[in-house]
């Protein structure tokens, strides 16, 4: 029996620092290990002491909740948790925590210490009580994911809705209500992963990342009698649980994952006597969605229209912007941003170039010029550049009639490698327009580093630029002044006015686009350059 408890010891050894013993009132009992190193006392000290004399006091509530959790015959964790410096010493520290409840040894709890950082899934809280927000979350979840396709461990997201809440709180009176939500918070850190994989949706809405081995209810009734301890009866518990198996879901997968949750956290919740939203509804739905932009971008089950891009100085026409249309769709804005978050926007960039050189290649579009837009996620792309420019070379015919825009919803970052391909485009024939100039702090810095022959002004600045007292009619014409020394073409977007346009021409601004001059349409004007000074007014 002595050599079967010291064989226990030694494994319990190698996989903590520090192992101790909890009585009733949280005081240890015994303890044995690096005493010392982890908790900053002694072994003599440490017996006698409270588990709350070298836990960070931000983590006590977690660890609270954890402990108080824990029924005869439950073993929970690892947690991460924050522990008190050495003293004389002001470096933070961390240390994983695992806690088991034997029934032979009830009430006392046994517990194992472990002074490390968890790798990998860990990021600061960014909401209130030590909880995520739905960004931060977002971020951990897609992380934890990875790690699990790695480990193969099986992981829940467990969606938590507190029917009424806030207002249950908010009844206990201001400071009450205050201390009551730190406990809910700490709860649910407790119930997760690693003590920090839990978020806050909405003032009622909770996300928690929790193991598959234990039964979503027992997350329920610990919830619920939290609650009911706290004279919150009339808070009810519910969860929505999503299930996700790291072997049959890689990267698409994982990805398809983060945008449901991001679409399920800005869903609202149900209204009074209905359903919330559910996450596994939500996530059929948009892979639902990602199969039919699949199938369309596939099939080319797309349609094209043009909008005219306006020179200033001359009322005529000097390019058409090409939109594609998915479907019915009036705007595909949120297929494509879809897209961008799937990254299937390089399928759908390279079937609309391939559409639109269709166009210029048609014997009666011989002076055609026309632009197509391309997310700069796509340019980054070897292989996708490699296409546009073998594209380029079947469209030689066409040269210097077809331009790029390059979007900025996915940020460049690196601009060296990024210049070396817009300027092998430009050497196979096509123009380089940044679309959407200033609407980030980087766009100085691609206009610095970046060789384009056109930038698009954001039409944030064009429509506020006649308004008495805007600053923007100082930006844009500084912002014009600065494309002419550089001999690069400046073009305003949402020109919609004839106050708007004399204004621009004023600033020198050299092209323009808006409805003032079209709308999108099915087909380019049959006549190129046709005169526009019907819609620009006189020159």
């Amino acid at each position: 029996m002595a050599d079967d408890a010291a064989r226990y010891l030694g494994f319990a050894f190698a996989s903590a620092d520090l192992l101790f013993e909890l009585d009733s009132k949280g005081v240890v009992a015994f303890a044995v290990g690096a005493a010392r190193q982890v908790a900053g006392m002694d072994l003599q000290a440490m017996a006698g002491a409270a588990w709350r004399d070298f836990v960070a006091e931000e983590d006590q509530p977690i660890v609270e909740a954890f402990l108080g959790g824990l029924e005869s015959g439950d073993r929970r964790g690892p947690i991460r948790i924050g522990l008190k410096p050495k003293p004389g010493r002001k470096l933070k520290r961390y240390g994983a925590l695992c806690a088991c409840r034997l029934p032979q040894m009830d009430p006392y709890i046994s517990c194992a210490l472990t002074l490390r950082v968890l790798g990998g899934v860990h990021a600061e809280a960014k909401g209130k009580h030590g909880l995520h927000t739905s960004e931060s979350f977002a971020t951990i979840a897609e992380s934890a994911l990875k790690q699990a396709a790695h480990t193969g461990i099986e992981l829940n997201m467990e969606l938590v809705q507190l029917a009424g809440l806030k207002s249950a709180a908010g009844a206990l009176g201001q400071g009450m209500a205050s201390a009551a939500m730190q406990k809910v918070a700490a709860a649910l850190r407790a119930e997760s992963i690693d003590g920090s994989s839990a978020a806050a949706l909405d003032d009622d809405r909770f996300a928690v990342l929790r193991t598959g081995a234990e039964p979503a209810s027992r997350l329920t009734e610990r919830l619920s009698r939290l609650i009911s301890d706290m004279g919150m009866d009339s808070v009810t518990a519910t969860l929505d649980t999503m299930e996700f198996d790291p072997s049959s879901a890689p990267g698409e997968a994982l990805r398809t994952l983060r945008v449901s949750l991001d679409r399920f956290m800005k869903s609202e919740p149900g209204a009074a006597g209905s359903q919330p939203a559910s996450l596994d509804g939500v996530m059929k739905k948009t892979v639902a969605e990602i199969e039919r932009f699949k199938s369309a971008v596939a099939s080319k089950d797309f349609t094209l229209v043009y909008q005219p891009v306006v020179d200033l100085k001359t009322h005529e026409v000097d390019h058409y912007e090409t939109f594609v249309r998915l479907g019915n769709d009036a705007s595909p804005a949120e297929a494509i941003q879809m897209a961008e978050e799937m990254d299937l926007i390089q399928d759908l960039d390279l079937a609309v170039v391939q559409a639109v050189v269709q166009q210029l290649l048609k014997p009666a579009h011989k002076r055609l010029k026309l632009a197509a837009n391309i997310s700069a996620r796509s340019l980054l792309r070897p292989a996708f550049a490699e296409r546009l420019l073998t594209t380029l070379r079947y469209a030689q015919p066409a040269r210097g009639r077809l331009i790029f825009e390059i979007t900025e919803s996915a940020a460049i970052g690196d601009l060296h490698r990024a210049d070396a391909l817009v300027k092998g485009l430009r050497r196979g024939g096509a123009g380089i327009c940044l679309d959407g100039f200033g609407t980030g702090g980087a766009s100085f810095d691609y206009l610095r580093a970046v060789s384009v022959d056109a930038v698009k002004i954001d039409g944030r600045y064009i429509r506020e630029l006649t308004e008495p007292g805007s600053r923007n009619g100082v930006m844009v014409r500084h912002l014009s002044l600065l494309c002419r020394e550089l001999k690069i073409t400046s073009i305003a977007q949402m020109v919609e006015s004839p106050q708007t346009l004399a204004a621009l021409r004023q600033v020198g601004v050299d092209c323009g686009q808006g409805f003032l001059f079209g709308r999108p349409e099915a087909s380019p004007m049959p006549v190129h350059r046709q005169s526009l000074q019907a819609a620009g007014g006189q020159r």
